[in-house]
């Protein structure tokens, strides 16, 4: 069966509580449903937070990110890093297992 593939926005790392609620319907979900789950995060408010930081500029065209080269590496350790590990961290402990094993595939 196709999983069902759930793209996050990066503004919903900043809510425990609609976290809680997500990975919550999520597990219903699963369970009814028996189909494979894939969850990809964004993380603009992350990133634009660490550019913020670091004096970085930030260039969006038509609300998309342009990244320089030379911000690659800094924005996928915000992304990989901080976004991932808070996502994992918000799944909390009755769904861990479960997120663990459809976010990390």
């Amino acid at each position: 069966m196709n999983p069902l593939i759930i793209k996050l926005g990066g503004v919903l790392l900043d809510s425990e509580e609609a976290l809680e609620r997500l990975f919550s319907a999520l597990v219903n979900y699963r369970e009814s449903h028996q189909r494979p789950l894939v969850i990809v995060h964004g993380g603009g408010c992350v990133v634009d937070e660490l550019m913020k930081g670091l004096n970085l500029p930030v260039k969006k065209k038509n609300g998309l990110r342009v990244t320089p080269a030379d911000q690659i590496d800094i924005i996928t350790g915000a992304l990989a890093g901080t976004a991932n590990k808070t996502l994992l961290t918000g799944m909390g402990e009755e769904t861990s297992d479960c997120g663990r094993r459809f976010v990390s595939r």
